[in-house]
């Protein structure tokens, strides 16, 4: 697959998964700073956003829905998003660009 055709199935794939994850947070009634953050995020497509949202105390990373049937979802979108958002930073490093 070509750089550009990854780029754009990894962007594709990214906004997708962003969109999973804000619509499980959605059925679970967050409407914390983060479902904010993430919204932004995607409408933006800003993957170095979604970066930023994880590490440290607070962060997305000790996010977790309150109901309990989503959990495992809820982490596997999460760390999904986060692989790919940095995918996307280090395919644009790698670009020389």
């Amino acid at each position: 697959m070509e750089y550009a055709d990854r780029a754009e199935h990894i962007s594709g794939e990214f906004a997708k998964t962003l969109d999973e994850l804000i619509a499980l947070m959605e059925l679970d009634g967050d409407t914390s700073n983060w479902y904010r953050w993430m919204v932004d995020a995607r409408r933006d497509m800003n993957a170095r956003r979604v970066l930023d949202a994880y590490g440290g105390m607070g962060s997305f990373s000790d996010h977790y829905p309150l109901k309990s049937e989503l959990q495992d979802e809820f982490h596997r979108l999460s760390l999904k998003t986060y692989r790919l958002a940095k995918e996307i930073i280090t395919g644009d490093r790698s670009s020389g660009s």
